[in-house]
């Protein structure tokens, strides 16, 4: 099986997901990528075309005007929104310091039990549906909105601060809850 795959410079993007169970390791992504021929309702670069994939990291091309990789993780420019995340990790994910926003699919279907976030996420989209294999997160004080498919056919316990946003959203979603200090 091929490992990686360098896409080639000049390609603007791939259908809706056009890697979906391919065994690449890593693909890199060129300086031209701006997702052509997809859309996102965030109005960010769109991703779709790699959800499914099976143990693929993704790595931009430093020149890329619009997307920087850190930690295996797709983010914006600004190092503000994980677009992507690695799916084929084991034990804990981490998502890297500074990201405030994780959109819709970042971790679709992973497979990693657990994940950290940092103290500077602020919104939780849809992010870690299908992601069976997770057990629990510790959401942050300052999280104040999370989408309503965000831990879809997850197996979570929410770990959060009494009275917190996250808190409400795990009661209200039927969540189970478990406090921290």
């Amino acid at each position: 099986a091929l490992s990686t795959l360098d896409l080639p410079e000049g390609l603007r993007g791939v259908g809706p997901m056009a890697f979906s169970r391919c065994g690449v390791k890593k693909m890199r992504l060129p300086a031209s990528f701006d997702g052509a021929g997809s859309s996102s309702s965030s109005g960010h670069i769109p991703l779709a075309g790699f959800k499914g994939a099976l143990a693929l990291e993704l790595e931009v091309d430093p020149n890329h005007s619009k997307l920087i990789s850190c930690n295996g993780c797709v983010l914006t420019r600004d190092g503000k929104t994980l677009l992507w995340g690695p799916t084929n990790g084991e034990g804990e994910l981490v998502v890297p310091e500074g990201v405030e926003a994780i959109e819709d699919d970042a971790f679709y279907r992973g497979r990693f039990s657990s994940v950290k976030l940092p103290e500077s996420l602020r919104k939780i989209d849809g992010a870690f549906y299908g992601c069976s294999s997770l057990t629990g997160m510790t959401i942050p004080d300052g999280v104040t909105s999370i989408g309503y498919r965000a831990f879809d056919e997850c197996n979570i316990t929410i770990h959060a601060s009494e009275g917190s946003y996250a808190e409400k959203y795990a009661r209200r979603n039927g969540l189970p809850f478990a406090a921290v200090e």
